[in-house]
């Protein structure tokens, strides 16, 4: 960008719907200006299955946005998640025509073209083509072959695809709430997390990123700096709170409020066998829970979650990865990394925002990471249009609104 842009983007919680506003003048120079916010209604598992609901949300949490950064916006980059995102590894080739044997842009762009070709789903939608290496010649590891000598190029990238019916409904409700969704701005959510949290060092000794919202779990793994797998789980932060509601026979948003405040995924974690009070769901009078018999149910699911996660992910595992990085509301559960490093025997880290740098430390938790992601992502794309400029001088109010967020997105 020769210029400062302005980045919107909407990630589609089924708790909450949130909407960052950035300013750019190119991927390495990021400026937060906003996010609004609003209770999420007719989205489940980053699904929409009320359009009208959806789309009130959304107005809610980008006009949220706008009254921080003080303009309207018109065009918003998404970030997916849900069962209806899938993705395939790919490798296509094309021969060098040219007669100096000069890699071009050009030729860059035919090797993608030529790999859209190999999707073969008619009933999705390519919306994100990941490239993880070229190969020049037989030459592997290639991360820009501009400019190389050579006969044939060869990528390898992964394809992120979207159900035709899916992406459809989520323009839908966009459009509703008088915003078109950016060309090219359909972008997997665990994608923009791990470019927000993961270091260039960390994607090369192995990272399995696990991004832990309220009803999904998106992962995707890097090994040699390359993307090699994305996948997504149906489970959340939802699953242990109506665990604890069914087995203790209390309210959900009691079972919510004891989660967050009480809760651990390790019982061995659990020191004090405190007494806790929760509202029954069957009569006016208060549940008595112990502390650890509510660690015992968090832990015993969290268990049966990640015993199917490694399930599924065997493949990939069979060469150790490094590290593993959570992120997303739910990587705030007490006990989380413990539980998590020790089913994987694996060293755990919670993910936090080292892209754009220089944010505050109430904006850098692990629930940014998808947001702060989509912005990079859009940062790096073509020039973006407002109705006007960003006011500069209101958003005193910008920085207490999010360090509430904070405390309460969960």
């Amino acid at each position: 960008m020769n210029r400062k842009e302005i980045i919107a983007g909407i990630d589609l919680g089924s708790k909450y719907v949130r909407c960052i506003v950035a300013e750019a003048s190119d991927s390495s120079s990021v400026e937060i200006l906003a996010i609004g916010k609003s209770q999420s209604r007719g989205i489940k598992q980053g699904s929409i299955i009320n359009i009208g609901d959806a789309y009130r949300s959304i107005l809610e949490a980008v006009q949220d946005a706008e009254n921080i950064a003080e303009f309207k916006l018109k065009n918003v980059y998404i970030g997916l998640s849900g069962k209806f995102v899938i993705s395939s590894l790919e490798l296509a080739g094309i021969a060098i025509t040219s007669q100096e044997k000069i890699i071009t842009e050009n030729d860059i762009q035919r090797v993608k073209d030529q790999v859209r070709l190999l999707v073969r789903h008619p009933e999705y939608d390519l919306i994100q083509i990941v490239p993880c290496e070229y190969i020049v010649d037989g030459f592997a590891g290639i991360s820009n072959p501009k400019d190389m000598s050579g006969l044939r190029l060869e990528l390898s990238a992964m394809m992120i695809l979207g159900l035709n019916t899916y992406l459809s409904n989520i323009s839908k409700a966009i459009e509703e709430a008088g915003l078109e969704v950016e060309d090219n701005g359909f972008v997997l959510g665990s994608y923009c997390s791990a470019i927000s949290t993961l270091s260039e060092e960390m994607k090369d000794i192995g990272t399995l990123l696990m991004d832990i919202g309220s009803e999904t779990t998106n992962i995707i793994i890097y090994r040699n700096k390359k993307m090699i797998m994305s996948k997504v789980i149906p489970f959340g932060g939802e699953n242990l709170t109506r665990d604890i509601s069914n087995v203790f026979g209390i309210k959900p948003n009691e079972a919510e409020r004891l989660k967050i405040t009480k809760g651990n995924a390790c019982l061995d974690l659990v020191e004090e066998d405190e007494e806790l009070l929760g509202d029954s769901i069957a009569s006016n009078t208060s549940v008595k829970i112990l502390r650890k018999e509510l660690a015992e149910v968090i832990e015993a699911r969290m268990n049966q979650t990640l015993t199917r996660i490694k399930k599924e992910l065997s493949q990939y595992l069979k060469t150790p990865i490094g590290v593993i990085v959570l992120t997303g509301g739910t990587s705030n559960l007490e006990g989380i990394e413990t539980c998590v490093g020790r089913f994987f025997d694996r060293p755990v880290r919670i993910g936090k925002v080292i892209e754009p740098k220089g944010l505050s430390d109430e904006m850098s938790v692990s629930e940014n990471s998808m947001l702060m992601g989509l912005v990079l992502h859009g940062a790096s794309k073509a020039e973006r249009k407002t109705d006007k400029p960003p006011s500069k001088n209101k958003f005193s109010d910008f920085f207490e609104k999010v360090l509430q967020f904070g405390k309460e997105i969960f």
